[in-house]
């Protein structure tokens, strides 16, 4: 029996069982990770703090996914356990473990007059009361240092950790990068005594911070070290002096505002116009964020296509743009969030490759979370990252239900 002409054809033309979709595990595996280091973080309290036994099970876990690797379900499990009990071992180690020869070695509830040497390590900020208190408190400065020695009876020793340093008044000359000899109180931060109050140590120990020096007099700062600017030092100040040259001395007032805005630097001129934006509910608008990156990237790339610029190359100028302005900013969560999106983006779009947005916010929210856990409770890593996934899963069901009304 003969077989009818383009039988054979039309039955390669039959359109063949489709394949059962790959599971979201498969497509989206940062998304799956950040979901299990954020519930071992989450857990880190609740837990003994065993770091020994933690590693070990880690150990386990991944050798037993290496032997299931041929069964999907189990090695998924393994690799989900051994991930959540990373995020554990990060937490406590972050908020319990300290070097022995950290400052809080050194402390007590009580303050002690000690000398100790520092190195600045954040820009110092100057706070004035503007209560309306009769008896206003003296402005301060204030910044985070990381300590090199501190004086004994037996002389100067070695010792570290990080520590905040608060100077009444302010002393004129410190910039990040100091090294600095001083004498103050030393203490710890005061936990919350009454309901409601804020709890200062709780909020210094998740950063690290287990020890508080407070200076009474800028003449006991002495500066014993002054390095030259870094390279990325030299570029910063090298745009906030061009961005001062727009202005004039009698615009001293808009340049700190701009430079605010722009560059999210502090400036204690603005205190009244900050004020004006708390009563408004408009204080976001002076902390840098991903929504200035997207303004100022969008015009990168109106300015790209009105040049002429093709789709890779505008890929690759908004990119430099976005981690050139990431390291010229004051850096933040939202920050680095948003300028790891960007550069992921664009090296997604040079290499024509889709751009999966969820799988790019989890492989930022992984590297900050491994670097510093405990950012997992800041206000600030919440919102960023969680308004993101809002957007992302919310705005394309909103836009069809809008189209279908």
């Amino acid at each position: 029996m003969t077989q009818p002409p383009g039988e054979s054809n039309l039955a390669s033309t039959v359109p063949s069982e489709k394949k059962p979709c790959a599971p979201s595990i498969a497509r989206r595996p940062a998304l799956w990770a950040v979901v299990w280091l954020i519930v071992g973080i989450s857990a880190f309290e609740s837990l003994p703090v065993w770091p020994w036994v933690w590693m070990i099970f880690i150990a386990t876990l991944l050798a037993a996914s290496w032997i299931l690797r041929s069964r999907t379900a189990w090695r998924t499990a393994a690799l989900s356990i051994a991930l959540a009990l990373t995020g554990l071992l990060r937490a406590q180690q972050s908020l319990y473990y300290f070097d022995r020869a950290d400052i809080s070695s050194f402390t007590a509830d009580d303050t002690r007059l000690t000398w100790v040497r520092l190195r600045v390590d954040h820009p110092p900020r100057t706070v004035v009361d503007e209560s309306q208190s009769p008896r206003p408190t003296p402005p301060r400065q204030s910044f985070r240092a990381s300590v090199r020695q501190i004086r004994t009876q037996g002389g100067w020793i070695d010792a570290d950790g990080l520590i905040a340093v608060t100077i009444t008044p302010p002393h004129p000359l410190l910039v990040v990068g100091q090294t600095i000899e001083t004498m103050g109180r030393l203490s710890r931060p005061h936990p919350a005594v009454n309901e409601g109050e804020f709890d200062l140590a709780s909020h210094y120990r998740r950063q690290r911070i287990l020890a508080t020096l407070h200076v009474l007099d800028p003449a006991a700062v002495t500066i014993i070290d002054s390095p030259a600017p870094s390279l990325l030092q030299r570029c910063r100040r090298t745009v906030r002096t061009a961005l001062a040259k727009g202005f004039s001395p009698d615009d001293s007032l808009d340049h700190a505002l701009l430079q605010t805005l722009l560059l999210g630097d502090d400036d204690s001129s603005i205190r009244d116009i900050e004020e004006t934006f708390r009563r408004t509910g408009t204080s976001h608008h002076l902390a840098i964020s991903g929504m200035h990156i997207a303004v100022l990237s969008g015009f990168i790339l109106l300015l790209g296509r009105s040049a002429g610029l093709g789709p890779k190359m505008l890929a690759g100028v908004v990119g430099a743009f976005v981690a050139i302005y990431g390291l010229m900013a004051i850096p933040s969560v939202p920050v680095v969030r948003a300028v790891v999106l960007s550069i992921a983006t664009a090296v997604g779009l040079l290499g024509r490759r889709s751009v999966d947005f969820l799988q790019l916010l989890a492989l930022g929210g992984i590297a900050i979370l491994i670097y510093q856990p405990l950012d997992l409770f800041s206000a600030g890593f919440q919102l960023s990252f969680g308004v993101v996934f809002g957007l992302v899963m919310l705005t394309r069901p909103i836009a069809q239900a809008i189209d279908w009304r």
